[in-house]
């Protein structure tokens, strides 16, 4: 709670991230949250995800290298990236639905940081693209937790192809 904040979302993120972690075993160590816990001084991996809505790969893949060179899990990204579509998605269904932009924007609960990028991706990706990311990730999850190749290799070409579409 103390590394979360009051971002309820980030928290919910952080507690099935541990419950994954932990699988069926349900003896919590301080090892194990040392581990698996957001740390304060952790990029802002929100960023990361902005980044990708963004179109902008490259700097998307050099903030994912880091993060990862720093200790921080695949799953950690690859979650974070899918909440904040899973933001977009339901923001978009909301603006079709009758809803103002500042309404959505608001009733996201996006930090006001990032208020500004959210309601710039509001209006320029499409529901489409936006639900074509989504089932993209879910796809990494997955084979994120299959575990027949290294997570970090599954998760980085994930994100490099987008790069080498985009050059192409």
């Amino acid at each position: 709670i103390k590394n979360c904040g009051n971002d309820r979302q980030m928290l919910r993120n952080e507690i099935n991230k541990i419950a994954d972690y932990l699988g069926d075993n349900s003896t919590i160590s301080e090892e194990i949250l040392a581990k698996t816990a957001i740390k304060n001084d952790d990029e802002n991996l929100f960023e990361f995800a902005i980044l990708f809505a963004n179109k902008n790969y490259l700097k998307c893949l050099e903030m994912a290298e880091n993060a990862l060179s720093k200790g921080n899990e695949c799953m950690l990204l690859t979650r974070n990236t899918m909440s904040y579509f899973q933001k977009l998605y339901h923001g978009k269904i909301a603006i079709e639905a009758g809803k103002s932009i500042d309404e959505v924007v608001k009733g996201s609960q996006i930090f006001f940081k990032n208020e500004k990028d959210f309601r710039q991706n509001l209006q320029n990706l499409s529901i489409k693209f936006i639900a074509k990311i989504l089932i993209g990730l879910e796809k990494l999850e997955i084979n994120l937790k299959k575990g027949d190749m290294p997570q970090k290799l599954v998760f980085l070409s994930f994100f490099r192809g987008f790069l080498i579409k985009k050059k192409g």
